[in-house]
Protein backbone atom coordinates (compact mmCIF):
# COMPACT_ATOMS: atom_id res chain seq x y z
CA UNK A 1 0.00 0.00 0.00
CA UNK A 2 2.87 2.35 0.81
CA UNK A 3 4.47 1.65 -2.59
CA UNK A 4 1.14 2.21 -4.36
CA UNK A 5 0.64 5.49 -2.48
CA UNK A 6 4.13 6.60 -3.51
CA UNK A 7 3.39 5.80 -7.16
CA UNK A 8 0.14 7.79 -7.02
CA UNK A 9 1.91 10.72 -5.33
CA UNK A 10 4.63 10.81 -8.00
CA UNK A 11 2.02 10.59 -10.75
CA UNK A 12 0.04 13.47 -9.27
CA UNK A 13 3.16 15.63 -8.99
CA UNK A 14 3.94 15.00 -12.65
CA UNK A 15 0.47 15.18 -14.18
CA UNK A 16 -1.76 17.32 -11.97
CA UNK A 17 -1.53 21.08 -12.20
CA UNK A 18 -2.86 23.54 -9.66
CA UNK A 19 -5.44 25.88 -11.17
CA UNK A 20 -7.31 27.37 -8.20
CA UNK A 21 -4.29 29.31 -6.96
CA UNK A 22 -4.01 31.10 -10.31
CA UNK A 23 -7.69 32.00 -10.61
CA UNK A 24 -8.63 35.42 -9.24
CA UNK A 25 -7.13 35.42 -5.76
CA UNK A 26 -9.05 38.59 -4.92
CA UNK A 27 -12.25 36.50 -4.82
CA UNK A 28 -10.97 34.11 -2.16
CA UNK A 29 -12.96 33.89 1.07
CA UNK A 30 -11.83 33.08 4.60
CA UNK A 31 -11.77 29.38 5.42
CA UNK A 32 -14.02 29.98 8.43
CA UNK A 33 -16.78 31.33 6.19
CA UNK A 34 -16.50 28.29 3.94
CA UNK A 35 -16.75 25.94 6.90
CA UNK A 36 -19.83 27.73 8.22
CA UNK A 37 -21.54 27.52 4.82
CA UNK A 38 -20.74 23.83 4.48
CA UNK A 39 -21.68 22.68 7.98
CA UNK A 40 -24.93 24.68 8.03
CA UNK A 41 -26.17 23.18 4.77
CA UNK A 42 -28.80 20.46 5.54
CA UNK A 43 -28.21 18.65 2.26
CA UNK A 44 -24.48 18.40 2.84
CA UNK A 45 -25.00 17.11 6.38
CA UNK A 46 -27.58 14.54 5.25
CA UNK A 47 -25.60 13.09 2.35
CA UNK A 48 -22.40 13.07 4.37
CA UNK A 49 -24.25 11.21 7.13
CA UNK A 50 -25.48 8.70 4.55
CA UNK A 51 -21.92 8.14 3.36
CA UNK A 52 -20.68 7.84 6.94
CA UNK A 53 -23.25 5.20 7.86
CA UNK A 54 -22.61 3.33 4.62
CA UNK A 55 -18.88 3.32 5.28
CA UNK A 56 -19.59 2.17 8.84
CA UNK A 57 -21.50 -0.82 7.46
CA UNK A 58 -18.63 -1.71 5.13
CA UNK A 59 -16.05 -1.42 7.92
CA UNK A 60 -18.22 -3.56 10.20
CA UNK A 61 -18.34 -6.22 7.52
CA UNK A 62 -14.56 -6.02 7.06
CA UNK A 63 -14.01 -6.30 10.82
CA UNK A 64 -16.28 -9.28 11.36
CA UNK A 65 -15.77 -11.23 8.13
CA UNK A 66 -12.48 -12.98 9.04
CA UNK A 67 -13.91 -14.41 12.26
CA UNK A 68 -17.04 -15.67 10.51
CA UNK A 69 -15.26 -17.06 7.46
CA UNK A 70 -12.11 -18.54 8.98
CA UNK A 71 -12.94 -19.22 12.64
CA UNK A 72 -16.56 -20.33 12.22
CA UNK A 73 -16.69 -21.44 8.60
CA UNK A 74 -13.29 -23.09 8.40
CA UNK A 75 -12.36 -21.19 5.25
CA UNK A 76 -8.66 -21.03 4.41
CA UNK A 77 -6.96 -17.60 4.21
CA UNK A 78 -6.72 -17.98 0.44
CA UNK A 79 -10.41 -18.87 0.20
CA UNK A 80 -11.29 -15.88 2.35
CA UNK A 81 -9.15 -13.61 0.17
CA UNK A 82 -10.98 -14.89 -2.93
CA UNK A 83 -14.41 -14.24 -1.37
CA UNK A 84 -13.29 -10.84 -0.15
CA UNK A 85 -11.92 -9.94 -3.58
CA UNK A 86 -15.06 -11.14 -5.35
CA UNK A 87 -17.20 -8.83 -3.20
CA UNK A 88 -14.75 -6.02 -3.93
CA UNK A 89 -15.23 -6.57 -7.67
CA UNK A 90 -18.99 -6.56 -7.15
CA UNK A 91 -18.69 -3.25 -5.32
CA UNK A 92 -16.69 -1.85 -8.22
CA UNK A 93 -19.39 -2.96 -10.66
CA UNK A 94 -21.97 -1.20 -8.48
CA UNK A 95 -20.02 2.04 -8.65
CA UNK A 96 -19.71 1.74 -12.43
CA UNK A 97 -23.39 0.86 -12.86
CA UNK A 98 -24.66 3.64 -10.60
CA UNK A 99 -24.28 6.35 -13.25
CA UNK A 100 -26.18 4.36 -15.85
CA UNK A 101 -28.97 3.48 -13.42
CA UNK A 102 -29.33 7.13 -12.43
CA UNK A 103 -29.78 8.07 -16.09
CA UNK A 104 -32.47 5.44 -16.50
CA UNK A 105 -34.35 5.85 -13.22
CA UNK A 106 -33.07 9.07 -11.63
CA UNK A 107 -30.54 9.72 -8.90
CA UNK A 108 -32.99 9.49 -6.00
CA UNK A 109 -34.42 6.18 -7.20
CA UNK A 110 -30.86 4.88 -7.48
CA UNK A 111 -30.27 5.93 -3.87
CA UNK A 112 -33.51 4.23 -2.81
CA UNK A 113 -32.47 1.03 -4.57
CA UNK A 114 -29.07 1.04 -2.88
CA UNK A 115 -30.53 1.58 0.59
CA UNK A 116 -33.20 -1.06 -0.09
CA UNK A 117 -30.52 -3.62 -0.98
CA UNK A 118 -28.64 -2.71 2.22
CA UNK A 119 -31.86 -3.32 4.16
CA UNK A 120 -32.34 -6.71 2.49
CA UNK A 121 -28.78 -7.57 3.49
CA UNK A 122 -29.38 -6.60 7.12
CA UNK A 123 -32.61 -8.58 7.43
CA UNK A 124 -31.08 -11.64 5.76
CA UNK A 125 -28.10 -11.65 8.11
CA UNK A 126 -30.40 -11.97 11.11
CA UNK A 127 -31.67 -15.26 9.70
CA UNK A 128 -28.27 -16.64 8.81
CA UNK A 129 -28.28 -20.37 9.75
CA UNK A 130 -25.65 -21.23 12.33
CA UNK A 131 -24.82 -24.42 10.46
CA UNK A 132 -23.82 -22.47 7.34
CA UNK A 133 -21.72 -19.46 8.42
CA UNK A 134 -20.25 -19.03 4.95
CA UNK A 135 -23.67 -18.02 3.65
CA UNK A 136 -22.77 -14.74 5.33
CA UNK A 137 -21.09 -13.61 2.12
CA UNK A 138 -24.28 -13.83 0.02
CA UNK A 139 -26.33 -11.07 1.73
CA UNK A 140 -23.19 -9.02 2.37
CA UNK A 141 -22.47 -9.05 -1.37
CA UNK A 142 -25.98 -7.71 -2.00
CA UNK A 143 -25.63 -5.01 0.65
CA UNK A 144 -22.14 -3.94 -0.42
CA UNK A 145 -23.31 -3.68 -4.05
CA UNK A 146 -26.24 -1.54 -2.91
CA UNK A 147 -24.07 0.80 -0.88
CA UNK A 148 -21.81 1.39 -3.85
CA UNK A 149 -24.86 2.55 -5.78
CA UNK A 150 -25.18 5.34 -3.21
CA UNK A 151 -21.61 6.44 -2.52
CA UNK A 152 -20.87 8.37 -5.70
CA UNK A 153 -24.25 10.07 -5.96
CA UNK A 154 -24.19 10.92 -2.26
CA UNK A 155 -20.86 12.70 -2.63
CA UNK A 156 -21.97 14.59 -5.74
CA UNK A 157 -25.22 15.75 -4.10
CA UNK A 158 -23.34 16.83 -0.98
CA UNK A 159 -20.78 18.77 -3.01
CA UNK A 160 -23.16 20.33 -5.55
CA UNK A 161 -23.72 23.71 -3.77
CA UNK A 162 -20.01 24.24 -3.02
CA UNK A 163 -18.21 24.72 -6.31
CA UNK A 164 -16.61 27.85 -4.86
CA UNK A 165 -15.07 25.86 -1.98
CA UNK A 166 -15.05 22.31 -3.31
CA UNK A 167 -11.72 21.48 -1.68
CA UNK A 168 -12.97 22.29 1.82
CA UNK A 169 -16.26 20.47 1.23
CA UNK A 170 -14.48 17.38 -0.14
CA UNK A 171 -12.09 17.33 2.82
CA UNK A 172 -14.92 17.49 5.37
CA UNK A 173 -16.98 14.89 3.50
CA UNK A 174 -14.07 12.49 3.20
CA UNK A 175 -13.02 12.91 6.82
CA UNK A 176 -16.58 12.36 8.06
CA UNK A 177 -17.09 9.25 5.93
CA UNK A 178 -13.84 7.59 6.96
CA UNK A 179 -13.49 8.72 10.57
CA UNK A 180 -17.22 8.67 11.26
CA UNK A 181 -17.61 5.31 9.54
CA UNK A 182 -14.84 3.89 11.69
CA UNK A 183 -16.54 5.27 14.80
CA UNK A 184 -19.87 3.72 13.79
CA UNK A 185 -18.22 0.34 13.23
CA UNK A 186 -16.43 0.58 16.57
CA UNK A 187 -19.65 1.36 18.45
CA UNK A 188 -21.48 -1.57 16.83
CA UNK A 189 -18.50 -3.77 17.65
CA UNK A 190 -19.06 -3.16 21.38
CA UNK A 191 -22.50 -4.79 21.22
CA UNK A 192 -22.67 -8.17 22.90
CA UNK A 193 -24.10 -9.88 19.83
CA UNK A 194 -23.00 -12.52 17.32
CA UNK A 195 -20.83 -11.17 14.52
CA UNK A 196 -23.47 -11.60 11.81
CA UNK A 197 -26.00 -9.60 13.86
CA UNK A 198 -23.51 -6.79 14.41
CA UNK A 199 -23.05 -6.52 10.65
CA UNK A 200 -26.83 -6.78 10.17
CA UNK A 201 -27.49 -3.81 12.45
CA UNK A 202 -24.82 -1.73 10.77
CA UNK A 203 -26.63 -2.23 7.44
CA UNK A 204 -30.14 -1.84 8.86
CA UNK A 205 -29.42 1.56 10.41
CA UNK A 206 -29.39 2.94 6.87
CA UNK A 207 -33.10 2.16 6.68
CA UNK A 208 -33.67 5.29 8.79
CA UNK A 209 -32.56 7.43 5.85
CA UNK A 210 -35.17 6.21 3.34
CA UNK A 211 -37.95 8.65 4.41
CA UNK A 212 -35.57 11.60 4.00
CA UNK A 213 -34.54 10.39 0.55
CA UNK A 214 -38.21 10.46 -0.44
CA UNK A 215 -38.67 13.94 0.99
CA UNK A 216 -35.62 15.28 -0.84
CA UNK A 217 -36.77 13.67 -4.10
CA UNK A 218 -40.18 15.34 -3.78
CA UNK A 219 -38.53 18.69 -3.05
CA UNK A 220 -36.29 18.36 -6.09
CA UNK A 221 -39.28 17.54 -8.31
CA UNK A 222 -41.18 20.58 -7.02
CA UNK A 223 -38.19 22.84 -7.71
CA UNK A 224 -37.82 21.40 -11.21
CA UNK A 225 -41.49 22.06 -11.90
Amino acid sequence: MAILALVILLGSLIQLKESSAEAKPEQSEPLRRHLQQILRDPGFVFYTLMGMLGMGAIISYVNQAPGIAISQGGLTPIGFALCFGAIGLLQLSGSLLAYRLSRWFGIFNCLRLGLALATVCGISLFFLPAAHPLWFFIPVAVGAFGLNLTFGHGVSLAMAPFRHCSGSAAAINGMARLSGGGLVAMLFGYLDLPANQIVALSFLVLLLLLPWIGAKASKAQMQAA
